[in-house]
């Protein structure tokens, strides 16, 4: 059994040269002296301030245990900030994009500490938080509790594999030695795609500001998502065979699929491009009212508050109806008026399975029409795509 440590005091000395060193307290941990320093983290000088010595060295085998700790069995908070370090050294590569990061923060924070990114730790929490615990304290019920702290998250994969992924990361790395939450079953998410009545279309343009007029009604004529939409300048314009287009090298599946994005253009969206390139504007096509560019936290206020506002105005204004459904709603046209499906996933920058695989579930009608395309594309390319009935 190993002596427990104890404070020595070293006596004043005499260097080399001649001059006299201040003696202070020390203890002897793994072979070698380590000074006890006070609050103020200076040494401990005065010979006679042993049970200030002894509470210095309670409080740095404490650290020490601590660390010991630390290095086995770090906290949730250490391995989550070694995360978004290592995603924010990614974004400066030009391997994930901001905005990304930006989200991953806004559920890390959440995660971590109970409390929206939002009000920065200020107001009422939504759950107990769990930066603080330990991997090896982490369970998968804590992963259920989390998301059930949240009945408004549609779609708990995404913040999920936040929290998954930083787990990985430092599991690859060997900082710890497994993932607790490997294997957790997520519960099943909410169908939340829905098709625009033309008579909501209407309210909004009458309603909105210039600004977000100008992107909806581009979304809503290309099907493009609105962060694609976000990053257009004019110098993405090409023309081919006679079609004018947007190609973007950076959007949502370009690291996933490796291909460029083209999205089509009306001639009236041909025709701004065109204006701005006549007037020397190198800035994003589509900016805020404010003049900023636009981004999930530009747009996402501006649409509930439209929202909020048709809703008094028309009482059958649906408050469920997303921004991004307009890409449903894009999709879903396109398959009414006859559009080939393999054209239209290639529009919309998705894939034939995806259309399949989200659209058919609303009606009887779409799903019919989705199986139609399919089959028409099967017979005409030899793809082979399961046919929705």
């Amino acid at each position: 059994m190993s002596k427990k440590p104890l404070p020595q005091f070293r006596k004043p000395w005499k260097t080399a040269d001649g001059k006299t060193k201040q003696g202070f307290w020390q203890v002897r941990l793994d072979g070698r002296y380590v000074p006890l320093l006070n609050q103020d983290g200076e040494k401990i000088n005065s010979p006679k301030a042993r049970d200030e010595a002894v509470v210095a060295l309670a409080a740095l085998l404490s650290k020490q245990a601590a660390d010991e700790v630390e290095a086995t069995d770090p906290t949730l908070q250490t391995l989550v900030d070694r995360y978004l370090t290592d995603f924010t050294t990614k974004v400066a590569r030009g391997e994930r994009s901001q905005g990304s990061l930006e989200k991953a923060t806004e559920y890390a924070f959440d995660f971590l500490t109970g409390c929206r990114l939002s009000v920065k730790g200020q107001g009422p929490r939504v759950h107990k938080g769990y930066g603080g615990l330990r991997v090896s304290q982490l369970r998968k019920a804590d992963m259920a509790d989390w998301i059930a702290a949240h009945p408004n998250w549609r779609c708990p994969k995404r913040p999920f594999n936040v929290v998954n992924a930083a787990l990985n990361l430092c599991l690859s790395l060997d900082l710890i030695p497994h993932n607790p939450i490997a294997g957790y079953k997520l519960p099943q998410s909410k169908y939340r795609d829905e098709v625009w009545e033309m008579s909501e279309v209407d309210m909004v343009r009458r309603h909105a500001k210039k600004a977000f007029r100008k992107l909806f009604d581009a979304m809503l004529a290309t099907g493009a998502r609105p962060g694609e939409l976000a990053r257009v300048k004019a110098c993405h314009l090409h023309r081919e065979g006679g079609h004018a287009f947007w190609l973007l090298t950076e959007h949502k599946t370009a690291r996933k699929t490796g291909d460029k994005r083209y999205i089509h253009l009306t001639p009236e969206l041909e025709a701004m491009t065109l204006a701005a390139i006549a007037k020397g504007d190198t800035g994003y096509l589509f900016v805020s009212s404010r003049g900023s560019k636009w981004t999930r936290n530009v747009w996402g206020p501006c649409i509930r508050r439209l929202r909020a506002k048709l809703k008094k105005l028309y009482p059958s204004f649906r408050t469920s109806i997303r921004f991004y459904d307009l890409r449903a709603t894009y999709i879903t046209l396109g398959l009414e008026a006859g559009t080939d499906i393999t054209l239209l996933a290639k529009s919309a920058g998705t894939s034939v399975e995806m259309i399949e695989r989200t659209y058919g579930r609303w009606t009887k009608d779409t799903a019919r029409l989705i199986g139609e395309a399919a089959i028409k594309a099967r017979s005409k390319q030899g793809f082979r795509i399961a046919a929705v009935g």
